[in-house]
């Protein structure tokens, strides 16, 4: 599952955490005066260039990596959702997702308070599965939410790269 939330372009762009790989490269502390007899200095500059030129380019294929992952992702849903509880009080879904805006590429949402499944007070997520409603109620909320953020993105995609 890790997978889905690999890209290549999106290592190289870096986000709000990170600093684009390109970026760290140039100006990494070795400097540019280093054997001036070669041209360090030169290629650094034509490097600078480059970038340049074709940040727009690596971004734009970076956004299309973000739909393209989410789109995987969405295809792979079912039996692949983890089942957790919070606090004893509420059912919790997880599947892996890749997010934008989150250091962590997982998609969590609330499905019920615990009571309606285990009323008693022992409590095993994990039983859950063998539920069809609940399932379908999971299944049904994950991929709501995904498909809210994939159309996010896609909306986003279109007004920042039509010509």
């Amino acid at each position: 599952m890790g997978k889905l939330n690999n890209g290549v372009f999106l290592k190289v762009t870096g986000n709000q955490e990170q600093r684009p790989q390109w970026e760290q490269f140039i100006t990494d502390d070795h400097g540019t005066d280093l054997h001036p007899e070669i041209g360090l200095a030169r290629f650094v500059e034509v490097y600078k260039d480059r970038i340049t030129s074709m940040k727009t380019d690596i971004q734009e294929l970076a956004d299309l990596e973000v739909i393209i992952l989410q789109i995987r992702a969405l295809s792979m849903l079912v039996g692949n959702v983890k089942l957790y509880t919070v606090k004893d009080k509420y059912i919790y879904a997880r599947f892996n997702f890749y997010r934008v805006d989150n250091d962590i590429n997982e998609l969590r949402v609330l499905i019920d308070p615990i009571d309606l499944y285990f009323p008693n007070g022992t409590v095993d997520p994990q039983i859950l599965f063998g539920n069809e409603d609940f399932m379908k109620k999971v299944y049904y909320k994950l991929r709501t939410s995904m498909l809210e953020t994939i159309i996010e993105n896609v909306d986003n995609f279109t007004k920042i790269y039509s010509n």
